[in-house]
């Protein structure tokens, strides 16, 4: 019986060796697989050079000269693909940003204004401020809309505005003094400003599609294989073919229904 339990024991500690390098294994792939990946935008720093985002909670490189203050973030809105600007911390004290950054919306259109014209710096915006109060805070809602390029623009702030009589001085007459002061305008339109488009598919496709060498055909094949559903098709500006139902041919010979 002893030489049975022994064999039963070495058995058992094998099983637990291999467990182990197993679960170690297993450990390691998990913590590969988990790791952290950080957004793309970059820091715009002092000297002109640009940092991005590292290490287990994302935040920026130091800038070379060591500063952060007044800094300028250069992001890309997911939805449109428009890169912007903006400040890296909301230039004010007593007033904060609900949503920093800003919302930034781009649409097709033409420029219409049922609420305020406003030119600001030259440029003309649609200005609409809705106000709501809220313990002890103003909230301001902020949309300005204007067109770039042939597209309409929209950015949206919310602002938090503390009532001043809610601090002792000298921050309650800092806060005053704030308020007065304040003007979300230019910041508004520094952003605007430094919107850059990224190009359409269609664009993109237009350039590479008729050239012939070897990276225009790369360039090409790989914005073709995004190319997935009907209105991806229509979108990228391929013919409809006449049929029922709708149905869309990319140059590589794909055909897309529209269901």
């Amino acid at each position: 019986m002893f030489l049975i339990f022994s064999k039963h024991k070495k058995t058992l500690l094998v099983v637990f060796a291999v467990l182990l390098v197993v679960g170690g294994f297993i450990f390691l792939i998990t913590n590969k697989d988990g790791q952290t990946f950080c957004t793309t935008d970059v820091k715009e720093c002092a000297d002109g050079s640009f940092v991005s985002r590292s290490g287990e909670n994302c935040e920026f490189d130091l800038c070379p000269s060591g500063e952060s203050d007044n800094a300028f973030i250069k992001t890309t809105d997911e939805a449109s693909g428009a890169q912007f600007m903006y400040q890296e911390n909301f230039p004010a004290l007593y007033i904060s940003a609900v949503n920093w950054p800003p919302n930034i919306t781009v649409s097709d259109g033409k420029f219409t204004c049922n609420n305020t014209r406003r030119i600001i710096e030259g440029t003309l915006y649609c200005e609409k401020i809705v106000s709501e109060g809220a313990a002890g805070s103003v909230y301001t809602d902020n949309t300005y809309t204007t067109q770039k390029e042939g597209k309409l623009v929209s950015v949206n702030v919310v602002l938090q505005n503390v009532h001043c009589g809610n601090y002792d001085e000298p921050n309650k007459s800092a806060c005053e003094k704030e308020r007065k002061e304040f003007d979300l305008k230019p910041i508004i339109d520094s952003i605007v400003k430094s919107i850059v488009f990224d190009k359409s598919l269609k664009e993109k496709l237009s350039e590479c599609l008729p050239k012939s060498d070897m990276k225009s055909k790369e360039t090409c094949d790989e914005l073709l294989a995004s190319i997935r559903t009907f209105d991806d098709c229509k979108n990228a500006g391929f013919p409809i073919l006449e049929s029922y139902p709708e149905q869309c041919k990319t140059a590589d010979g794909k055909t897309f229904i529209n269901n």
